[in-house]
């Protein structure tokens, strides 16, 4: 709930979405109904595994729309995009040897390359869209 409530609010780097969130944490925490707050890395934890949970949620919202005749899956339209990663770029050669120069500090260690006919070549994240 916390990653898609940060990503709702468009803070586009872990850390951006957990200073968000730490920062309403009172509100979230009545929200949600829980007494504790997680730690960042908890945070980090969970964000690196949440993309299972998202594609579950939405595969079961999709067989109930088909089911109510909400949509018609005979018609489909994906679009995929992609999101630069904040910080200096990581070279290829560097990244496959789990290499990091100095002068690369605060590189984003999760964002990886992706090529679209938009943006050419974009270290960061992608995202799809049915």
């Amino acid at each position: 709930m916390l990653v898609m409530t940060a990503v709702a609010k468009r803070k586009k780097t872990k850390a951006a979405q957990y200073r968000y969130l730490w920062e309403h944490r009172h509100q979230l925490l009545e929200w949600m109904g829980v007494e504790r707050f997680p730690s960042q890395s908890t945070y980090y934890e969970r964000y690196r595994r949440a993309h299972t949970l998202f594609q579950m949620a939405i595969d079961i919202q999709s067989q109930h729309a088909i089911r109510s005749e909400i949509i018609d899956p005979r018609h489909v339209a994906v679009d995929k995009s992609l999101v630069a990663a904040r910080g200096p770029l990581w070279h290829k050669s560097d990244r496959k040897k789990n290499r990091i120069p100095k002068r690369l500090r605060g590189v984003d260690r999760d964002s990886d390359w992706g090529c679209s006919k938009h943006d050419g070549w974009v270290q960061g994240y992608s995202y799809e869209v049915l």
